[in-house]
């Protein structure tokens, strides 16, 4: 168990690991918290550090849009950090569901037209980046929401943004 003594050290941006052995665990910075380990065996030391969260950003991980993503993350006085990241699924192959499969089938044109939608928005990542300027927005509550969500959408695709690369 693992009691914090100052509290005006809480912050929503920093965490704590407490390792031992080859087990870690990590959590946001909280008044208390439990920590179970799995076997600590005739170790007598463990290890503590706290951490603060300089940058974030969402990732596309659909295993129906297999591929390699750019993200670029603002990680504030510590300069941008840019990543590829490669998404597959598990079998190297992605099948559709029954249930999908099936609305094709009825839909006809249709479901074309509907998975040709989706699969342009999956592509350039227009779900996951409308939903984090949505949280951001809600989360700050700004006098104008509109121009908000238009500048984080366009902070995105200036600052090289989540991207997809086929």
């Amino acid at each position: 168990k693992v009691d914090l003594q100052n509290q005006e050290a809480l912050n929503n941006d920093c965490f704590l690991s407490v390792r031992v052995g080859e087990t870690q665990k990590l959590s946001r910075l909280a008044a208390t918290k439990n920590y179970k380990f799995p076997q600590i065996g005739d170790r007598r030391y463990g290890k503590i550090e706290v951490y603060r969260r300089v940058g974030s950003c969402g990732v596309d991980i659909d295993a129906e849009n297999v591929g390699t993503r750019t993200v670029t993350i603002g990680c504030g006085d510590f300069g941008t950090v840019k990543l590829n990241v490669e998404v597959g699924s598990a079998g190297g192959v992605v099948a559709p569901s029954d249930a999908e499969a099936q609305k094709a089938d009825k839909g006809g044109d249709l479901g074309a037209k509907s998975k040709a939608a989706k699969d342009y928005l999956r592509k350039h990542s227009v779900e996951l980046q409308l939903t984090e300027a949505m949280q951001a927005m809600l989360r700050l509550k700004p006098d104008n929401p509109i121009k908000f969500l238009s500048d984080a959408l366009l902070g995105n695709l200036e600052g090289g943004g989540i991207g997809f690369s086929p």
